[in-house]
């Protein structure tokens, strides 16, 4: 169920950026061991692991940043 395998992966540590259409699911996450252990408990069909863009480490970086001074 497509459902419950967005929330399971919604739920695991250090993701974040959850987006989803149809069948198609991605995110990101600071866990990859962790994320790639449940996600082997899930029924999945294909999984891609793409390095993050600099565009995303940057944003990442400066959220952190910015959370960290209120």
């Amino acid at each position: 169920n497509i459902d419950e395998a967005i929330h399971r992966i919604a739920r695991m540590p250090g993701v974040s950026d959850l987006s989803y259409k149809a069948k198609h699911v991605e995110f990101s996450t600071s866990d990859v061991a962790e994320t790639v252990r449940t996600l082997g408990t899930l029924s999945i069909v294909d999984v891609a692991i793409e390095p993050p863009s600099l565009e995303s480490v940057f944003l990442q970086y400066y959220r952190k940043e910015t959370q960290s001074h209120e």
